[in-house]
């Protein structure tokens, strides 16, 4: 047989025992589930809120590194009580057995069987990790009483539809009937789509959040601290689509009237020699920009594709989300699951300004469709 090194690698890197440990970390993650056990084709999960067993097919997939868990069915478990009520039947007609062997045959035969299945539990369970667990049938079960209304426009149905094509890389919890489909890597190609990026980012001077996280961060770098201009590129990442002369200007017109006036100059010099150099804000920039768009001398018009275009989303289609998000957040009781909705709720608010955010609108539509 002969092998290149990457087959050779991928087959290691898929072999039955690695696969075993990527698929016990992603069932892991969820709410409820647990891996007990795994066959070639199949999982034996545990639900260890309501502490039942279940039997579910497995798919694979190396090409897209997707994983699918599909047709679920739930193990009844039942206790082997034959040997010991004959040993009941016997007793009573055999002088000979005494109490002390009809005790034994109790432990042998009952008690050891629980016990088997609780020292499972606990081995499993073991490897669990509850620290901010999500309660999403919580959410569910909100949502179940809400309409939601942004699900009957296009956006929403063809995020969903993108759900199963681009999966999320995380597993929210089992319901034991929908099949779960997830990503061990992830699927967006963009992280921010805006067909007007460029002018909204040449503007962005005139807004009072950007002025104020702008002038903060200037004061630090001009005191040797750039932490607070690496959390602000991370919080307006449309400043990584301008043009150097262009967003040299809107530093210059947010700086021209604050008091660091006189050092803009040095203030600008010394962000683009981090954005050139400096490893951290370089790997923030390769977050948010490809090089295929920074190939482009007009990003205006710079060739997206029609299937990315179709997913950025309008004003008002983001409105009509976050309105939905909002009702379901507001009749949620306070908790990680209320905490989990102002999040994403905070996230998608800055699509407006920013552009379209494919993963925040995927898992959006993700949780109003639980």
């Amino acid at each position: 047989m002969e092998l290149t090194l990457r087959e050779f690698e991928n087959l290691n890197l898929y072999s039955h025992k690695n696969m075993e440990k990527v698929i016990r970390k992603l069932v892991n993650e969820s709410y409820n589930g647990v891996l007990t056990s795994m066959f070639d084709d199949s999982l034996v999960l545990l639900d260890h809120v309501d502490g039942k067993f279940y039997v579910t097919d497995y798919k694979f997939n190396e090409k897209d590194l997707t994983l699918t868990l599909e047709n679920f069915e739930e193990v009844q478990l039942i206790k082997e009580e034959d040997d010991f009520e004959e040993m009941v039947g016997n007793f009573f007609e055999d002088a000979e057995i005494s109490p002390h062997e009809l005790v034994m045959s109790y432990k042998e035969n009952i008690i050891e069987q629980e016990k088997y299945i609780d020292e499972l539990i606990a081995n499993v369970m073991s490897a669990k990790d509850f620290s901010d667990a999500i309660d999403y049938n919580k959410i569910k079960k909100t949502r179940d009483s809400l309409v939601v209304e942004s699900a009957k426009e296009p956006f929403f149905k063809l995020y969903e539809e993108r759900l199963q094509t681009h999966p999320l890389t995380k597993i929210k919890y089992f319901d034991w009937k929908t099949p779960v489909k997830v990503s061990l890597i992830e699927t967006e190609r963009l992280s921010v789509i805006n067909t007007s990026i460029v002018e909204k980012a040449k503007n962005i001077w005139k807004r009072g959040d950007f002025k104020e996280a702008f002038l903060e961060a200037a004061e630090q770098l001009q005191e040797g601290n750039y932490e607070k201009m690496l959390a602000l590129f991370e919080d307006f990442p449309v400043l990584f689509y301008l043009a150097e002369e262009d967003r040299l200007a809107v530093f210059g017109k947010t700086l021209l009237s604050s008091s660091l006036r006189e050092e803009r100059k040095d203030i600008v010099r010394k962000i683009e020699s981090l954005l050139q150099e400096d490893e951290d804000f370089i790997g923030i920039r390769e977050n948010y920009i490809t090089e295929e768009e920074e190939s482009e001398t007009n990003l205006e018009d710079d060739g997206v594709e029609k299937e990315e275009q179709k997913l950025e989303l309008t004003p008002e289609d983001i409105e009509k989300l976050k309105k939905d998000l909002q009702t379901l957040h507001d009749k949620m009781e306070e908790g990680a699951e209320k905490k989990k909705l102002s999040d994403i709720i905070d996230k998608i608010s800055g699509s407006k300004e920013e552009g379209t955010k494919p993963a925040d609108i995927k898992e959006a539509v993700s949780l109003l469709t639980l």
